[in-house]
């Protein structure tokens, strides 16, 4: 309930970049593959895993924003559904009753660090773009992403590419994306209503 309550507030904050395909598909990548938590399920062996980044990509900065804002979402979600649950008077779940959670679990600084792991996520990917090498790098380490445990890790960065590539003015998207993340972060922790605005009233 959580999960799908939470998806379906953001996408009507965004409602406005759904009426551009690429913009539509920038946000779908977001609220499916970051937003509730990084899928890694096949990364067993998380040292393992990071040592075999760091040779395939001679960098492990993604992957370990993606452990830490996966660890982080997880954490959120387990506090927020066990306080939540002690809120059996109310029918069901309200922006302000959310609000009230998250600042009672104190969750907010963590939202607010998922922002900047999100911001640094975002900035390392438009990077991938622009080199060739990066690019050919990934092609080849399909195979090797299986073998070492990080094909999940994989697919959402080629994937992630595919999306951003086609997106017009991506630097702009992104920049008014994250500021209206924040400004969500910044609402919750000062107790503000209502919680989830459009975008253009961030």
């Amino acid at each position: 309930m959580l999960h799908s309550w939470r998806v379906e507030k953001l996408a009507q904050c965004y409602s406005q970049l759904v009426e551009v395909p690429p913009q539509r598909a920038l946000l779908e990548y977001y609220l499916r593959n970051i937003f509730c938590g990084i899928d890694l399920a096949d990364v067993g062996n998380i040292d393992s895993a990071v040592n075999a980044v760091d040779r395939l990509f001679e960098d492990t900065a993604l992957l370990q924003a993606a452990l830490e804002y996966s660890a982080l979402a997880a954490e959120i979600n387990e506090s927020l559904a066990v306080s939540l649950n002690l809120d059996s008077e109310a029918a069901y779940l309200t922006e302000d009753i959310f609000s009230k959670a998250c600042r009672r679990e104190d969750v907010w600084p963590k939202m607010a660090r998922q922002i900047i792991l999100l911001q640094f996520f975002f900035a390392e990917m438009t990077g991938l773009l622009s080199s060739r090498k990066m690019q050919i790098g990934l092609k080849l380490a399909k195979v090797p992403a299986q073998l070492y445990g990080f094909g999940d890790f994989h697919r959402l960065i080629t994937s992630g590419l595919k999306v951003l590539k086609h997106c017009p003015d991506l630097d702009d998207v992104l920049s008014l994306f994250l500021k209206h993340e924040r400004a969500i972060v910044d609402r919750i922790a000062g107790g503000q209503l209502p919680v989830f605005t459009p975008l253009n009233e961030a």
